[in-house]
């Protein structure tokens, strides 16, 4: 089932399409700013959305469980990955983040198993708990100096990672 969505909106709330699983392939509008927590949560069936360049908020949760997205390009006006955005996402093999991210939540992308490769931004400075927890592919991460806060379940600390790529700095911040 391929969904297409009016031109004109430029919001989808909390839930909109919460367990939708027949949804294959949605097309946003180019205007859309505002991508609710949970709007997408559990549609395992989506296998084709690019977010458009004008998105300013991806809500928590906001795409969990889309089982069969395989590759995304994050707009570069969001600034967060917020809490469980990408939690489930088992066939995401690449994503492509932000220039400008700050922030990565918890739970952000566990259990995305495919997931290979991630190149964390200059400007971040917070990696949430656990959130590369079960990255099983996950072969190398490229981490900036500027990251302050590497919580639990970091994928130093995780069997999965087979190479983690810290600088002289986190590596001190890991084990002071």
């Amino acid at each position: 089932k391929t969904q297409h969505l009016s031109a004109q909106i430029s919001k989808i709330d909390k839930g909109t399409f919460f367990l939708c699983r027949s949804l294959k392939q949605l097309t946003l509008p180019e205007r859309l700013v505002y991508l609710g927590d949970g709007a997408l949560a559990g549609c395992a069936g989506l296998e084709q959305l690019t977010l458009p360049a004008s998105l300013t908020h991806l809500g928590a949760n906001a795409l969990a469980g889309c089982a069969k997205l395989i590759e995304l390009v994050i707009p570069a006006q969001i600034n967060e990955i917020k809490a469980g955005t990408f939690q489930d996402c088992s066939h995401l093999y690449r994503i492509h983040l932000p220039e400008e991210l700050y922030g990565i939540g918890d739970d952000a992308f566990k259990n995305c198993i495919q997931l290979e490769r991630i190149n964390i931004p200059e400007t971040t400075f917070r990696i949430g708990q656990e959130a590369f927890c079960h990255c099983q592919s996950l072969e190398r991460i490229l981490l900036p100096d500027q990251v302050q806060m590497l919580e639990k379940g970091h994928p130093a600390n995780d069997s999965a990672a087979q190479q983690v790529v810290l600088s002289d700095a986190e590596w001190r911040k890991l084990y002071e």
